[in-house]
């Protein structure tokens, strides 16, 4: 069994919901949905690299042969998670620190430098 961490996205995403056409019906905040999304951490046996092949990227072609066996589990984690891929990204946890906002830490107050 393969465990993957779901996060639900902590930044708003505006989702929008249109018929066959293309005609938006509605949009709502990511926040207000059932959406759940990867968040990059998993817990892995072993096992795992019965599953991966030369060449495949790790959650696409594995995670589907593991979604087929019913051996891929979503753990649903609803602390703190911020996505660091872009510059952005960066300068936002950049300036969390700063302020001393740090829930990642486990003591999570810093004074501000």
């Amino acid at each position: 069994m393969v465990v993957s961490i779901a996060i639900h996205p902590p930044i708003t995403f505006h989702l929008a919901e249109f018929d066959e056409q293309g005609v938006v019906q509605q949009m709502r905040a990511s926040q207000e949905s059932e959406i759940w999304i990867n968040g990059g951490y998993f817990i892995f046996r072993k096992e795992i690299f019965d599953y991966i092949q030369e060449g495949d990227e790790l959650v696409i072609q594995p995670f589907k042969r593991l979604i087929e066996r019913g051996e891929l589990m979503a753990y649903k984690y609803e602390g703190f998670w911020r996505a660091m891929d872009t510059l952005r990204d960066r300068q936002v946890l950049e300036e969390m620190i700063e302020r001393g906002d740090v829930p990642w830490q486990l003591n999570s107050h810093v004074p501000p430098q």
